[in-house]
């Protein structure tokens, strides 16, 4: 029989087997009909929740990061060298100036080495002359039985030919210098190793060094002669030494 609200059954009565419909189930029970109906449910549609926003860094923090690392570079261009790789330019004490100073006023004759007459053509060679001055040069330095030059008079003194070495005592910012002597003249860039210097010495017996370029904090001018004779002078650009050469 039809009953409202819940229907009890036992296994014993179920004979059919049940079909599904719209509104609800029907049964056939000991062959009568049942109608079971049961409530539709609602099925409320699922959200899908986006994933969590991976927050990034504002313009702004970005801005601040971007600003750092191009204060880092800069400080480690305009620092950094000086801080792993020394100063780049020449950092003088006044204790060195006025050695300097005081050398310059009573400088003594720097022993030389003579170039000899057989080694003339190789050095001339290496003076950075051209064929004709070369020529003219080894003209004037060769001596005559009388013991004048081909192109002096009697009496006057054959040049010679000597050799010195310079250097930068400090740091080799491009310091340079003019060495001028018997109508010679040759530019020499300073740097920390031995650099050696062949030149002309007339009968004054004397060279003269000029301030070429300074690469900052002064020409750090160091020459060295024979017997490990030394001297070491601060320069500026434009000033001139008179060095005298011992005989």
């Amino acid at each position: 029989m039809e009953q409202s609200g819940i229907l009890a059954l036992t296994a014993a009565e179920v004979v059919g087997f049940g079909t599904r419909e719209k509104s609800g189930i029907n049964y056939w029970l000991a062959g009568k009909s049942y109608s079971l109906i049961t409530p539709m449910q609602h099925l409320e549609p699922q959200q899908i929740q986006p994933p969590p926003e991976v927050k990034s860094p504002s313009r702004r923090n970005s801005l601040l990061w971007a600003g750092g690392v191009l204060a880092l570079v800069a400080a480690m261009g305009w620092g950094g060298t000086s801080l792993f790789l020394g100063p780049d330019t020449d950092v003088v004490s006044q204790a060195e100036r006025t050695n300097s100073a005081a050398l310059l006023q009573s400088i003594k004759p720097l022993p030389v080495k003579l170039v000899p007459q057989a080694n003339i053509d190789n050095a001339v060679a290496g003076m950075q002359l051209d064929a004709a001055k070369q020529t003219q040069l080894k003209q004037m330095l060769q001596v005559s039985p009388a013991g004048v030059s081909p192109q002096g008079t009697a009496g006057t003194e054959t040049p010679r030919l000597v050799e010195f070495a310079v250097w930068d005592t400090h740091v080799a910012d491009g310091d340079t210098i003019t060495v001028t002597s018997a109508g010679y003249a040759r530019d020499v860039v300073l740097s920390k190793q031995l650099q050696q210097v062949v030149v002309p010495v007339g009968s004054n017996g004397q060279i003269t060094i000029t301030g070429l370029r300074d690469g900052g904090g002064g020409i750090t001018l160091g020459i060295k002669g024979m017997q490990q004779e030394e001297l070491k002078l601060i320069m500026s650009e434009g000033q001139s030494i008179v060095l005298p050469i011992a005989r």
